[in-house]
């Protein structure tokens, strides 16, 4: 990071679940609506299955770990977690990140971004989407600034966002 800030990017894991859902509970709801387009109160066992067990042939989810961090469990932190889900053939994906409130505004986004920019090259990803709210302008600048165009789509709610990264169609 920029500002120093002692992060580390590796694959979620399962055994990261106690730690996803502390992660969740630090979001506000207004996050966490930008992100999955609902409000949960609490997060559940079954929620944490679909994000934290993966199947590694389509999908990755990044987590960005703050090992300033001196909890109960010493391991870091969880602040951020990006996510892409390949086709099966691996010809386009789809990317979704979450970041903290508290680490908003900080580089993270963009650099979890980038991070995962890079694995869609080793995975040779032709094509990249992603979807936000109309009125996240922080991820909008975030697509755009990575290389994303904005895609014209009937709602006036969600703006969705392609990257390119061949001469494919």
């Amino acid at each position: 990071m920029k500002d120093g800030s002692p992060l580390t990017f590796r694959p979620l894991r399962p055994e990261d679940e106690p730690a996803w859902h502390a992660f969740l509970s630090r979001c506000s709801e207004k996050t966490l609506w930008s992100r999955f387009r609902y409000v949960f109160k609490e997060s559940t066992h079954e929620m944490a299955t679909r994000f934290c067990f993966i199947d590694y042939d389509r999908t990755i989810a990044i987590a960005a770990e703050d090992e300033s961090y001196e909890g109960a469990d010493d391991d870091g932190r969880l602040v951020a977690i990006g996510r892409l889900v390949a086709d099966p053939d691996h010809r386009t994906a789809e990317y979704a990140i979450l970041v903290e409130d508290a680490w908003q505004g900080r580089g993270l986004g963009a650099a979890m971004t980038a991070y995962c920019m890079e694995i869609c090259r080793d995975w040779k990803i032709d094509r990249v989407t992603g979807e936000t709210t109309a009125d996240n302008r922080r991820m909008q600048t975030l697509f755009r600034n990575h290389g994303f165009s904005l895609v014209p789509t009937d709602d006036a709610e969600e703006m969705l966002f392609r990257r390119r990264f061949s001469d494919s169609p």
